[in-house]
C-alpha cells in the first residue's frame, strides 16, 4: 500500500483552490466536509502542532461537499 501524502495547511488549501483562512474555517464548521484523524491531524500531539492533511481524501471529500463528482 503506497504512503499517503500529508501536506501541510497551505499546500493542501493551494490544492484546493482555497485561502488558509478559508480551509480554517471549514475545518471548524458545523457542516465541514472533514473529519479530524481521516482526513486532517496532528502533526505531533502537541496542542500547537501543525494540522496535516491526507491530500486524496481531503480532496475528494471538498468535491463531493461542493456539489461534484468524486
Amino acid at each position: 500500500m503506497p504512503e499517503k501524502n500529508w501536506l501541510l495547511t497551505g499546500p493542501m488549501a493551494d490544492e484546493l483552490g482555497i485561502s488558509v483562512r478559508t480551509i480554517h474555517h471549514w475545518r471548524t464548521s458545523d457542516q465541514t466536509p472533514w473529519q479530524e484523524g481521516r482526513h486532517y491531524k496532528r502533526r505531533t500531539p502537541a496542542d500547537k502542532s501543525p494540522w496535516i492533511w491526507d491530500s486524496e481524501l481531503t480532496l475528494k471529500a471538498w468535491e463531493v461537499a461542493k456539489g461534484g463528482a468524486a
